[in-house]
């Protein structure tokens, strides 16, 4: 008996890294779920297999299953911090955020060296607000590895989000100091440091582009950054966008805003039609298209989009309001 769970622990730690190769060949061919379900029934005393079965669950959107296997998990072997993170991950997901924060408080009582699990208690006190405790978590953490440049960037975070704009600059200064690697931190100092030093937060902005030039959520950042201060750079980079991702409708979406706020109403109308063909079913999209309708006196079209908005979110005031003053 002792052989079979051996063997079943180490077919677990190989579809571990299966599944990190997303080539499970073995789960795929029987049924990846079907396939846990068996081995668990085998042997319903390894907690590894529980964490594998939760993190299937956790990839398909069932997280109260994967909250249950993980609980298990847990109980069978508290000594792996990576169940309480997903186990914090999955109530996050099932609407469960203080179940999330508490988990996370308890991994970092357990594990209270382990730096990974101490940032991760720092972001969900970000997500829940608890800004000042976010901040005590993440000097913790400087005090064991002084030149960690994620913790400066979660204080950074809270700083900014705690309207402390000068101490938010320093600590996302120091994050890029320690990695200059930091997109994001970039991308917030510029946006933090533009009122008082344009240049430099247009070198800031530069340093993130040179980073990463190829990621659609850093130039979407990049172009939002340029939205309302350079019209043809925010256009260029979306342009950018499109072409990386032609499927993705938020820079057809952003770059017909931008068009209509310079009162381009026809090329803003294109790009809000591209957006409502990729994505026929969200509800904004059509929305905006009725506004550059409206714009362009199509009344009538204007009054089609603005009913489906409210068929597809028929709680949103903004829409309604918007179909009731053209009827």
């Amino acid at each position: 008996m002792k052989e079979i769970k051996y063997f079943i622990f180490l077919l677990s730690i190989a579809l571990v890294c299966c599944k990190d190769k997303k080539v499970s060949a073995v789960a795929t061919a029987s049924g990846e779920l079907e396939f846990y379900n068996e081995l668990i029934e085998e042997s319903p005393f390894v907690d590894s297999l529980y964490s594998l079965r939760a993190a299937y669950y956790y990839d398909h959107g069932q997280f109260k299953d994967a909250i249950k296997d993980l609980e298990y998990a847990i109980k069978l072997d508290s000594s792996r911090p990576q169940y309480f993170h997903l186990l914090a991950d999955s109530y996050l997901d099932n609407n469960q955020s203080f179940d999330g924060l508490n988990t996370m408080k308890e991994a970092a009582t357990r594990f209270p060296q382990r730096i990974s699990t101490l940032l991760k208690l720092c972001e969900f006190q970000n997500i829940l607000k608890r800004y000042e405790q976010s901040v005590i978590t993440a000097i913790e953490i400087l005090k064991i590895d002084p030149l960690n440049a994620e913790a400066y960037f979660m204080t950074g975070i809270n700083y900014r989000d705690l309207k402390d704009t000068a101490n938010a600059i320093k600590s996302f200064k120091k994050a890029t100091t320690y990695n200059d690697k930091l997109v994001d931190a970039w991308i917030l100092l510029a946006q933090l440091s533009y009122q008082k030093e344009p240049a430099y937060s247009e070198k800031c902005i530069e340093t993130a582009m040179r980073i990463d030039s190829l990621s659609v959520i850093t130039l979407n950042s990049i172009a939002a950054f340029y939205q309302d201060k350079n019209f043809e750079k925010a256009l260029t980079i979306y342009r950018k966008m499109i072409l990386i991702d032609p499927s993705n409708t938020t820079a057809y979406l952003n770059a017909g805003l931008l068009y209509f706020s310079i009162d381009s109403f026809s090329r803003a109308l294109e790009h809000f039609n591209i957006a409502c063909m990729k994505n026929p079913t969200n509800a904004q999209y059509y929305y905006y298209r009725g506004t550059a309708r409206e714009a362009l006196s199509d009344k009538t079209g204007a009054r089609a989009d603005y009913q489906m908005a409210v068929n597809l979110a028929p709680d949103n005031t903004e829409y309604k309001t918007a179909l009731n003053q053209l009827k």
